[in-house]
């Protein structure tokens, strides 16, 4: 999937209608997403500004944000990896 496929099959048909039904603020609506290249790519970028579509900040390595991150360090810890 390239940025503009995003846009055009994720973002318009799923996001914008959440989005316009949350009244288009930021107070009740934000969307994350990680660093994928589709997600911040210059297209992706323009599409969200244009449609005044919010991102949160989201830092580039986050394990303790990722529940599966906890999982793992729990499975090693037990299997003693």
């Amino acid at each position: 999937m390239d940025s503009e496929q995003y846009c055009e099959e994720v973002l318009r048909p799923a996001v914008l209608p959440l989005w316009e039904e949350a009244g288009g603020s930021a107070e009740w609506f934000s969307l994350v997403e990680d660093g994928s290249k589709i997600h911040i790519s210059a297209y992706s970028r323009q599409f969200k500004l244009g449609n005044g579509i919010v991102c949160s900040d989201w830092p580039g390595y986050s394990p303790d944000l990722n529940p599966i991150e906890n999982v793992w360090r729990t499975l090693k810890r037990r299997l003693k990896i």
